[in-house]
């Protein structure tokens, strides 16, 4: 089926999907994953530490500037036990794909104090929240297409610690 664009313009291809890379952090000794809020959410959700790849980046390097950025947390600086590549889980309202990791650390981080060192449009911080929570609580909180891999992050959760 052809298509014309408001310009006129015939043949228009479907935009390719947006990527978003991102962390599922697990910290062993709290046995918790760390999750963020997006300033002034409209959705009210929480979510893991994601965002869009720069072109030509790395999945996992974009995942790890983004957990950097909306945390602090920088994983050459602490303790990583192991790291899992994650399928892709699609979003459903909007034309983006989630490329996820599952970071496992034994370096215990309930003292360490998030920040988010990005801003949006230049004028407010892109998290202001942060909490540490157990693998019950993190399906009832994070966007739908972050719950996708749950039942996956916790089977290799078990088989790393255990």
């Amino acid at each position: 089926m052809k298509m014309k664009s408001p310009e006129g313009k015939k043949n228009l291809q479907k935009k390719s999907p947006a990527v978003t890379c991102g962390i599922y952090l697990y910290d062993v000794p709290m046995r918790k994953f760390l999750i963020c809020h997006a300033t002034n959410s409209a959705w009210n959700k929480w979510t893991i530490p994601k965002g869009i790849k720069d072109k030509n980046e790395d999945p996992f390097a974009a995942a790890t500037r983004e957990l950097k950025e909306e945390t602090g947390v920088d994983l050459a600086k602490i303790n990583v036990l192991k790291i899992y590549p994650l399928p892709f889980a699609g979003y459903k309202k909007q034309n983006k794909i989630l490329q996820s990791f599952l970071v496992v650390t034994n370096s215990d981080l309930s003292n360490f104090q998030n920040y988010c060192s990005s801003t949006v449009n230049k004028k407010f911080p892109e998290i202001d929240n942060w909490k540490w929570v157990s693998p019950e609580l993190l399906k009832g909180l994070l966007h739908e297409s972050q719950q996708e891999n749950l039942d996956r992050i916790n089977q290799l959760i078990e088989s790393t610690i255990f």
